[in-house]
């Protein structure tokens, strides 16, 4: 019923949302507590409370959380209490985009921009889905909140913090994956690999090692800088056919390029860091020398998608193997990230003991900053079966229940929420570059999604 109504308001909508992608709302810790998540994600929570008074919704900046209600003078006892959960933050980008990464640009048929895809676009289609029903004098017999949170992409702090505060849903979407329902989804552990013993030994010298822009992304992209004293020359040729390299006098400086792809499936990519940290291991070793930071990211992660060389490799029947990625490199304060997706229940703490191990064997310490636990909500459920139902009746397609390797706030509300959408792949024809280069999304998958939501919520949620 709102196929016409969105085309209508196509033009609208792409006025909406580029301000949105304009905001560079990387999230990053700030003390400003009316800013925690940074002063650029504040704007973008900031506008999209703006917009959706605009639109005759109460909506309130919590800080983290940017909460969009129908009316909040509606009667609440007894009634079910639904969210569907978005955010406004999003990863950085590098320098090899085509287009400008935070400007909308349309181009045969397709909106580029960072965010577009991972989450501004569908945050924006719910928006204007909610939208559609209010001028159709269309209202919910529920109570309906449209969250926008503010780091997503690092901590999920934001939506833990408000289920805290405000309580958990009875029923709860977020669109932050696949068509059509994602009711499985893997573990996680995000870490930083830190160390501070010396870190060279021999006659070699790491001067400089970096890569990557985010710790869920695969890098495409390393650069590092190494003292060779008098066997500079020899260094250089036996890099130089791996590498860029460049030779200024005793040091050579290498780059090394991959290939982006997203951290929970990071056998789509080409990881730069170990790719590069595997050619200095075994120059390194050639030449007597000893690099610690090298050593654990060649021995250990180089390669091996899959965990099998740290001995975690496990798989599940929904999520098929556990993965891992190595997003973030810093030599100079001396960490290098690790982004795990663990398929099946019951094992983070033995990831943590093996890590623990190793960090007593090679000199580290591991800091933590996601652990995650696998997560499921039962297909049986009448909530479930309700959206099966509402997607199918929308659509006309089946309703499969699908397991992701992905992580949402379905996490922040585990057993009460599902993802769902905004697309059907992550990559491909209708959509592509999700924590990569030229992220973009079609424009007529963006105006359907808006209607699907729009039936869908109708279907579950109105009057």
């Amino acid at each position: 019923m709102f196929e016409d109504y969105f085309l209508q308001q196509q033009d609208s909508f792409l006025q909406d949302l580029a301000p949105l992608l304009r905001i560079k709302s990387v999230s990053r810790p700030c003390e400003d507590p009316q800013a925690p998540c940074g002063v650029e994600v504040k704007q973008a929570l900031d506008y999209m409370a703006s917009l959706a008074c605009g639109y005759g919704f109460s909506a309130t900046n919590l800080g983290k959380v940017t909460q969009i209600s129908w009316d909040e003078s509606l009667p609440s006892d007894d009634r079910k209490t639904v969210y569907i959960a978005c955010h406004a933050d999003v990863v950085a980008c590098s320098s090899g985009w085509t287009y400008p990464p935070y400007d909308l640009t349309v181009r045969d048929g397709r909106i580029y921009g960072r965010g577009v895809l991972d989450n501004k676009g569908a945050a924006m289609a719910v928006l204007y889905a909610l939208r559609a029903l209010k001028e159709h004098g269309i209202q919910p017999h529920v109570t309906l909140k449209l969250l926008i949170g503010g780091c997503e992409e690092t901590s999920m702090a934001d939506m833990e913090e408000y289920a805290s505060q405000y309580g958990l849903p009875d029923e709860a979407l977020t669109p932050d994956s696949v068509f059509p329902i994602v009711n499985t989804e893997a573990g996680m552990i995000s870490a930083r690999i830190c160390f501070d013993r010396p870190q060279a030994v021999g006659p070699l010298q790491l001067v400089q090692f970096s890569g990557g822009m985010a710790s869920n992304a695969v890098p495409d992209r390393a650069q590092a800088v190494v003292e060779c004293g008098k066997f500079a020359s020899q260094v250089y040729a036996l890099l130089r056919d791996r590498f860029d390299c460049t030779l200024c006098g005793t040091q050579i400086q290498i780059e090394a390029t991959g290939i982006s792809a997203h951290a929970s499936t990071p056998q789509e990519g080409k990881n730069a860091i170990t790719t590069l940290a595997a050619g200095l291991a075994d120059v390194f070793a050639q030449h007597g020398s000893e690099q610690p930071f090298l050593t654990v990211l060649s021995q250990f992660f180089a390669g091996d998608f899959y965990a099998e060389k740290l001995g975690l490799s496990c798989s599940g029947p929904v999520l098929g193997p556990m993965t891992q990625n190595v997003g973030i490199c810093d030599f100079a304060n001396g960490y290098f990230t690790l982004d795990m997706r663990i398929p099946v229940s019951g094992q983070t703490e033995r990831i943590q003991d093996r890590l623990a191990q190793l960090a007593q064997t090679y000199g580290f310490r591991v800091e933590y900053e996601k652990v995650k636990e696998y997560t499921h909500v039962s297909p049986d459920s009448s909530f479930l079966r309700g959206l099966a139902a509402a997607y199918r009746a929308e659509t006309g397609q089946p309703a499969a229940f699908l397991g992701s390797t992905g992580l949402t706030y379905s996490k922040a509300f585990a057993g009460r929420c599902v993802a769902f959408g905004p697309v059907y792949s992550e990559q491909g024809e209708e959509c592509g570059g999700l924590h990569g280069d030229d992220e973009y999304v079609r424009t007529d998958v963006l105006m359907r999604l808006a209607a699907v939501y729009a039936g869908v919520i109708r279907r579950l949620w109105c009057k």
